[in-house]
């Protein structure tokens, strides 16, 4: 079995978010896009280049609906800042030419992101002490690194949480919130693959575990 370390994007903030909406088709070929207006990682996948992005079926456990997608190639993903441009995620996928779009990270009521956000070497947000957004998703062309510790120098980088999983091992949560949602988590394999997953309830594709 793999090791995976987990960093939890929650998708409830004072703020508006993107999310991502895995829909599989019976061949699990298919992801599909939501339209809204926040920060987007973007992998930019051609068909013919390998390693290819793996897109699983989901599976239901305990009634929510699973699905992920696992990146092997990270010289394919961009981090991009969508504060300013206010994008629709149809717009960003068409404009990039994207394959797929994952949620990153959050803004706050003053329209300024939470915590670091490193896009292609740019520092546009500083990391923060923050005990909800306490990790930290770096990568570049060759490595991926989920961790609590801030990324030195990293190409694309950003704060978010809370950790879930750290070397195998569950995290305690002390989280009063109860509103279900959907929730996005991103994972770093011991392969050293990057894995995006979205849980929600199949009947309510905005609600989710709690």
């Amino acid at each position: 079995m793999k090791k995976v370390i987990f960093i939890l994007l929650p998708l409830i903030l004072l703020a508006l978010f993107l999310y991502l909406k895995l829909n599989s088709r019976s061949d699990g070929q298919e992801v599909s896009q939501v339209i809204t207006n926040t920060p987007d990682f973007m992998i930019t996948e051609e068909s013919d280049v390998s390693p290819n992005v793996t897109q699983i079926p989901g599976i239901d456990i305990e009634g929510f609906k699973v699905v992920w997608l696992i990146v092997r190639d990270f010289g394919k993903i961009d981090l991009k800042s969508n504060l300013e441009t206010k994008l629709t995620s149809t717009e960003a996928f068409i404009n990039d030419k994207c394959k797929y779009l994952v949620n990153a990270g959050f803004f706050g009521e003053d329209g300024k992101h939470i915590g670091l956000f490193v896009e292609n070497g740019d520092v546009i947000s500083s990391s923060e002490q923050n005990n909800l957004f306490n990790g930290f998703l770096a990568v570049d062309n060759s490595t991926a690194v989920i961790s609590d510790d801030v990324p030195l120098n990293p190409k694309n980088a950003v704060q978010s949480g809370p950790l879930l999983y750290m070397s195998g091992k569950p995290i305690q949560l002390n989280i009063n919130s109860q509103e279900p949602a959907r929730r996005i988590v991103s994972a770093v394999s011991e392969q050293k693959e990057i894995i995006y997953l979205a849980f929600y309830l199949p009947s309510n594709n905005l609600s989710g575990p709690t």
